[in-house]
Order: structure tokens, then C-alpha cells, then sequence
């Protein structure tokens, strides 16, 4: 059991070495896969669909993640962590060789381009996707849990705010070759500078350790849910996953015809109201409690979907387009604003909702979930706007509902079933 001052020390620790997390996952297709849609759309010029299958692709791997467990209770949290900052290291330069073999075929280059991302993100999953939460869950308690992650994710989405707007400012109509060969360098400077960090982390691990004592995969996977809180919070992710825009970069590219330099800026507007969320509901987790903060996030998520019906495309604005525009900069910004503070409020429920013993499997369980659906939500997304973007659309006399659209209405609709569902389940807020 640490003491006061070594989880003071650890924490400060965790947080720089998560400093430029969004960044790098983004670069292999995770979270909202922002540079690897730039990557992908500016560089190397692949449709809709190629795009969502190459973000897609990975998730079928997903349940490898499992093995990371068995790493974490062989090796332990912190060497299984810098393991996977190393190997991220090395994976992070065969990007810059991508164009360089898609330029002559573009078949294998795809497929090169596919193992590539396969690769760092089952690195990635079987390493820091399992091993970095039993390291927090070590160095918090739980009263404290909201306000430090609220902290990480505000230093950690500030410093994705300052790279985004350093890229909006310097990037051009297309992001160049020798671009992504700077964002390339810096990445690998921060996985070696994080598995430097890593190392100074102070966490007593050993076989005596409660998630390390040997226990069926099953048996821990029939215990976690056995609880009807974490039952609910699966759910709850599940159902406002499209709530989180899945290939809006690629939508706004191609859907709607905007530069990478206006696209950028709508990144880094979605950023700001991501760090806006992040310094309000990370308090207000550890108030209120995280049932209760996401009751209200996912009733305030399903009203945002209305926002969709006034985006129309710039031939189709009628002169409306500053309208259209100025709703997109509201959909980043609260979309942003709100995806902060669920995602917060699921991960602190589920620290605080599992035993000791069964913390690593819950969370790395809890983890794989959202990493399938971060993977399969815009490989099916992908595939559904290659063949009906720009083909589908329905007209409201001035307004016309395009695919995309429709999506964004969908997830208004699923957000208010979990709202109806944390109401019906309103015995287990207290």
C-alpha cells in the first residue's frame, strides 16, 4: 500500500508519461483516429472504405488483449508498461515507408499499411491497455479518482489541443509526406521519454498481490459481471459509442468537401470543449457521484443530435453555410464537452464498482469493449458512407439529411434509451 506522498509522486509521474497518449493512438487508428484519417486521406489518398477498414481491421484482435492480463500478472504493471513504449518505438517509423510502397503498388501497400496499424495497436492493447489502470487504481483512492483523471485528461488533451493547433496553423490544403515525418520523430521521442518516466513509477508488486493471485479467466469475467453497475456501464458505453462521431474527420474531408486546415480547427475546437468538460465533470464526479454524472451526460448527449439537421453541404446551403458552419463548430465543441465526461464517469465506475482481485480483468475487459468499438463502429461506418454518401439524402423542404446525418440522429436516439435505462436502474446512484 503506497503512502500519501508516493501516490502524490506516482500520480504526477502518470500523467507525464501520458502526456502525448492522444497523439500516438490516433496515429494508429484509436480513439477518433484523427491522424490516421489525415494520414490516410491527405497522404496516401484512400477512399471511405479503405479507411474504415484499416480502423476497423485491428478490432478483430482485440480479444488478444486478454493476454496482456497474463503479462501484467507474470511480469507486473510497470515492466509490461515499458515494454510496450518500446516496441511502439519501433513501430512508429515504418509509417514514413507506407507511401514509399503504396506509390508502387497499391495493393500491397495497403496491405502493408493495414499490418502496420494491426501491429502497433495489438502492441498497444496487450501492453498500456492492460497495464496502465491497475497502476492508477494503485496510486488513487477512490474519493480522489474523478479530480485525477480529470487532471490527466486536462494536461493530456492540452497538450493534443497545442499540437492540433500548431498543425491547423501550419498545415496546408493536404498534410505532406515530410509533415507527418516531424509528427513521426516527435511520437518516437515520446515513447522513449514516457518508458524513462515509467520506470521512476513506485508500485509494490509481487505474488502476494490480489490481482496477481491465480484465478479462472472465467471465474473473474463471472464475478465482474455479477454486479449490476458494471453491467450497466458496458451497456451505457455500448449504446452512446456513435455518440462520439466515428469518421467525422473523414466526413468533413470527403462528405463535405473542407480543407485540412479547416478540419483541423474543428479538431482543435472539439479539443477545447473536451478540456472544458474535463475541468467540470471530474469534480463533479467525485460530488455527485458517477451514476449520476452520467445520467446527465447521456440526456444532454441525446439532445445534440438535433444540431445534425441544420449541417448542409456548402452546393446545398442556399447561402446557409455559415449557418452549417457555425453548427459543426457547436457539434465539435459539445460533442467534445460531453464525450469528456462519460468517458471519465465509466472508467472511475468501473476502478471503483470492481474488487481487488478482479480490477484487472474488469478493467481490461472494460477497456477491449471500447476498443472493439472503436474499431468496428467505423469499419461498418466506413463501409455505409462509401455506398450511401452522397447517394442517400433526404429532403425536409430547406433541409437535406445526408447518411451521415442520419447516423448523428441515431446516436441521439440510443443515448436517450441509456438515459431511460440509468433512470429505470436510479437504486444503484446511491
Amino acid at each position: 500500500m503506497l503512502n500519501e506522498k508516493e501516490r502524490s509522486q506516482n500520480q504526477k509521474l502518470l500523467i507525464a508519461s501520458n502526456i502525448a497518449i492522444i497523439p500516438l493512438m490516433t496515429s494508429f487508428g484509436a480513439i477518433d483516429a484523427s491522424l490516421l484519417q489525415l494520414y490516410a486521406t491527405s497522404i496516401l489518398g484512400l477512399q471511405e472504405s479503405q479507411i474504415g477498414f484499416a480502423i476497423g481491421l485491428p478490432s478483430l484482435l482485440i480479444p488478444l488483449q486478454i493476454s496482456g492480463i497474463y503479462f501484467v500478472k507474470r511480469w507486473g504493471s510497470k515492466t509490461t508498461l515499458m515494454i510496450g513504449f518500446a516496441l511502439l518505438f519501433l513501430l512508429l517509423p515504418l509509417m514514413l515507408i507506407v507511401p514509399i510502397v503504396y506509390g508502387k503498388n497499391k495493393l500491397f501497400g495497403f496491405a502493408f499499411f493495414c499490418i502496420i496499424i494491426l501491429l502497433m495497436n495489438i502492441v498497444h492493447n496487450t501492453t498500456k491497455g492492460v497495464a496502465f489502470q491497475p497502476i492508477i487504481r494503485e496510486s488513487t483512492l477512490p474519493e480522489e479518482r474523478g479530480w485525477f483523471f480529470g487532471k490527466m485528461r486536462l494536461t493530456v488533451n492540452g497538450f493534443n489541443l497545442l499540437f492540433f493547433a500548431i498543425l491547423s496553423v501550419t498545415l496546408g490544403e493536404k498534410l505532406a509526406l515530410h509533415d507527418y515525418a516531424y509528427i513521426v520523430v516527435l511520437l518516437m521521442m515520446y515513447c522513449l521519454v514516457a518508458g524513462l518516466i515509467t520506470y521512476k513509477i513506485k508500485i509494490y508488486e509481487n505474488s502476494q498481490s490480489p490481482y496477481k493471485i491465480n484465478q479462472n479467466f472465467l471465474d473473474d469475467i463471472r464475478e465482474i459481471f455479477a454486479n449490476p453497475k458494471y453491467r450497466l456501464l458496458i451497456t451505457i458505453l455500448t449504446l452512446c459509442f456513435l455518440s462520439s462521431l466515428p469518421l467525422f474527420v473523414t466526413y468533413l474531408a470527403i462528405g463535405l468537401q473542407l480543407n485540412a486546415n479547416y478540419i483541423s480547427q474543428l479538431i482543435t475546437l472539439n479539443i477545447v470543449g473536451n478540456l472544458t468538460g474535463i475541468a467540470i465533470w471530474g469534480r463533479l464526479i467525485d460530488r455527485i457521484g458517477f451514476m449520476r454524472t452520467i445520467y446527465i451526460i447521456v440526456l444532454m448527449l441525446a439532445t445534440v443530435g438535433v444540431l445534425w439537421l441544420f449541417v448542409q453541404p456548402i452546393e446545398l446551403s442556399y447561402g446557409w453555410w455559415q449557418f452549417s458552419s457555425l453548427t459543426l463548430v457547436l457539434i465539435a465543441i459539445i460533442t467534445g464537452f460531453l464525450q469528456s465526461g462519460l468517458k471519465m464517469a465509466l472508467l472511475v465506475g468501473v476502478h471503483n464498482t470492481a474488487t481487488e482481485r478482479s480490477a484487472v480483468t474488469a478493467l481490461a475487459f472494460f477497456n477491449s469493449t471500447g476498443m472493439i468499438l472503436g474499431n468496428l463502429v467505423p469499419f461498418f461506418v466506413g463501409f455505409y458512407l462509401n455506398f450511401t454518401l452522397g447517394v442517400w439524402r433526404f429532403s425536409l423542404g430547406a433541409i437535406n439529411i445526408d447518411s451521415y446525418q442520419m447516423i448523428g440522429l441515431l446516436s441521439a436516439l440510443l443515448c436517450l434509451l441509456s438515459a431511460v435505462m440509468c433512470y429505470r436502474n436510479r437504486q444503484l446512484m446511491i
